[in-house]
């Protein structure tokens, strides 16, 4: 405010003097200007708080200053309508399985809540950046029974512990592997569609912001190795690190266990009416809104798992369907001879799915994407067998990077190829002259004894022993020597069945 006040006297109310020649803004008199509080009064007529502190907010005003006078508890009607999905960094070192003794830094966790019933049904721990792989994997923890997981770590569990569901949305922020067009293909063949938030509004999604929240406090804080909350300079904390990456999703599995069945939520559903008037738990709220609303969508793990693929187009070729650089085949294809080099064969192209971790197999979407087929590398990809994706194209962009520089390279070995070809051709052509003697062009008499003589010639000479034969020599042929031609049977042959008498120098 007296910011405002001094520039507004400045523009306003002050006086121009000259002093030495040079202009100078003067106050006037306290009689003349107006006061401080006069100022106050008349700028909080003209523009409120609220138009001060959104301009000052910009983005943020929305989420840290704007009203909240409603709920989100009616923004699905039943189990498994709507997901949440996001991901965080835990703030745990982690040891390495692999090599004992070493860090592999802190995990990446991502969460998968339903809207309804505020149940935990899928998630992700890992160590790879945040993108589509993760992201894949949570959405097919979220939609497939975790049993055989949970019996992996000896945990006695249930599905109805841990619900699953196909939903018909998934709620996400602006993150690239949510708003990219590699999501619109499994998305599309999983028949629910994404919706993405606003910027600077997370509170949208607020149960998977909260849960984050819950599971730094209840989980994360406590654990050796975990430096949540603590300076940059007592961050040696990590040092104390206990916990391995399976460990980890162990206690994980437990806290959302536990989160499932004792989390209370104060603000269940409409509609929903306590037995007992305690608040009820997530898996309280899933179980009632099932007997209710009808049991969610669920589909087959292999279904999912081949819908969840990263998507593209692959085109038939003479090498199989090409992928990139890769080239695979499959059995409707070798059947019916798809792949077969004919003269104006027109090759087609096909929806695939790939697992990027993992380019060994191909899933292959036929008619319409109704039939699915597996595809395998061709014996020309045979080499990129368990590679990544990622890996195959950074080998060929090396090779690409490697040709440039080894055509540099050979550039001087190919200039002097060239000068040394085009001094062998100076010499032909001097041999040339010597051997026609005056004659314009080779004559092409006794071509037959001329070659048997060189080859004779040639065979000494490569001869691994010495013959003491004397080479054989050819006769000059005559200048006027007439060409006759070698007798023919079958003009002999064509006389006879013409009925004509043979001809003597066809016998």
């Amino acid at each position: 405010m007296e910011t405002a006040y001094q520039l507004t006297i400045k523009a306003y109310f002050s006086e121009i003097r000259y002093v030495d020649g040079v202009s100078e803004r003067v106050a006037p008199p306290p009689a003349e200007r107006i006061t401080v509080e006069q100022f106050a009064y008349y700028a909080r007529r003209v523009v409120t708080r609220v138009e001060v502190v959104r301009r000052n907010q910009g983005g943020a005003y929305p989420l840290e200053n704007r009203s909240v006078t409603g709920t989100t508890s009616g923004a699905a009607y039943y189990p498994g309508a709507v997901f949440q999905i996001d991901a965080t960094i835990a703030d745990i070192y982690l040891l390495s399985e692999l090599n004992p003794g070493h860090l592999v830094g802190t995990p990446l966790v991502y969460l998968v809540i339903d809207h309804y019933s505020h149940v935990i049904v899928g998630f992700y721990i890992g160590l790879a950046d945040a993108g589509w792989e993760p992201t894949m994997l949570a959405m097919e923890s979220a939609m497939t029974s975790k049993i055989a997981l949970l019996q992996a770590f000896d945990i006695i569990a249930t599905d109805d512990e841990l619900p699953y569901a196909c939903p018909e949305a998934l709620l996400s922020d602006r993150g690239p592997e949510y708003t990219s067009r590699i999501i619109e293909g499994p998305l599309k063949s999983l028949d629910f569609r994404g919706s993405v938030l606003p910027p600077r509004r997370p509170d949208l999604k607020g149960l998977v912001e909260s849960s984050f929240n819950l599971l730094r406090l209840k989980l994360v804080k406590w654990r050796p190795g975990s430096v949540d909350g603590l300076p940059s300079e007592r961050r040696r904390h990590r040092c104390d690190a206990t916990y391995t990456l399976s460990r980890f999703k162990e206690a994980m599995l437990r806290y959302i266990l536990r989160y499932n069945r004792t989390h209370r939520v104060l603000e269940p559903p409409p509609g929903y009416v306590s037995s007992d008037g305690r608040p009820p738990t997530p898996l309280e709220l899933w179980h009632w809104g099932v007997a209710h609303c009808g049991p969610p969508m669920v589909r087959d793990r292999e279904y999912i798992r081949s819908r969840l693929l990263w998507r593209g187009v692959g085109r038939e070729s003479e090498h199989g369907l090409r992928i990139g650089k890769l080239y695979y085949t499959f059995p409707t294809a070798e059947r019916c001879g798809w792949f077969d080099n004919l003269p104006g064969r027109n090759y087609r192209q096909h929806d695939i799915g790939l697992d990027r971790r993992d380019v060994s197999t191909v899933r292959v979407f036929l008619d319409g994407g109704r039939k699915v087929e597996e595809g395998r590398l061709t014996g020309k990809s045979e080499r990129f067998r368990s590679f990544s994706l990622d890996e195959v194209e950074d080998y060929f962009a090396r090779l690409t990077i490697g040709l440039r520089r080894a055509t540099a390279e050979d550039l001087d070995v190919e200039l002097s190829h060239l000068q040394a070809m085009e001094r062998l051709d100076r010499a032909a052509k001097a041999d040339r002259l010597r051997l026609l003697g005056g004659a314009s062009k080779p004559t092409t008499k006794a071509l037959r004894e001329t070659r048997a003589a060189e080859l004779a010639a040639s065979r000494a000479s490569d001869a691994w022993t010495q013959s003491t034969h004397p080479p054989l020599q050819i006769p000059p042929a005559e200048p006027d020597a007439e060409y006759l031609p070698r007798p023919s049977r079958v003009n002999a042959l064509r006389r006879v069945r013409d009925g004509l008498p043979p001809n003597e120098d066809d016998v």
